[in-house]
């Protein structure tokens, strides 16, 4: 099992790369340069080198934020779960060869175009796009978008892709 805990600030971007994700990352607030948690300001990737074995968990245990994350490419069929929400100030990849069991609502924040969304045939629990009013990007969907809850639009553009959402 891996841990992730999300906290917010940084003063400089990061590309997070989680590589040989073994045992379990744990943080006490407050969060120490150690700890590698990822920022509004971090592109998180995990790939065909982050995960050794099945049965290896990504569990976001309190609200977070993230530039990027992107899941293209892993192998062995991890799971990303928890309950916290989670706010991406850019684009999301998922993987069908990943299990998906995050049940916490999305919050697209972004003032670039080019972001984009593929949930790779999960369901998630809600997403929100321009909350802040702060919000002038532009997002547009790789795969269906399917939430349990509610899809909300306050400002930025969305395009479906021709994909369906509901």
């Amino acid at each position: 099992c891996f841990i992730i805990y999300f906290f917010f600030f940084s003063s400089r971007r990061r590309h997070t790369r989680y590589i040989s994700v073994t045992g379990v990352q744990t943080c006490a607030l407050p969060i120490s340069a150690s700890c590698n948690v990822p920022t509004r300001l971090d592109n998180v990737f995990f790939d065909s080198n982050s995960f050794s074995s099945s049965g290896q968990t990504v569990t976001m245990n309190i609200d977070g934020e993230v530039k990027n994350m992107n899941w293209a490419g892993v192998k062995y069929n991890p799971t990303f779960t928890g309950g916290q929400n989670i706010t991406v100030l850019g684009s999301l990849h998922y993987d069908t060869a990943m299990t998906f069991s995050h049940s916490g609502d999305y919050s697209f924040e972004s003032i670039a175009t080019g972001n984009t969304i593929d949930l790779a045939g999960f369901t998630i629990h809600a997403a929100t796009f321009g909350q802040n009013n702060v919000s002038t990007g532009v997002w547009t969907m790789q795969s269906e978008l399917k939430v349990t809850r509610d899809i909300n639009f306050y400002e930025g553009s969305f395009y479906s892709g021709g994909y369906d959402v509901y």
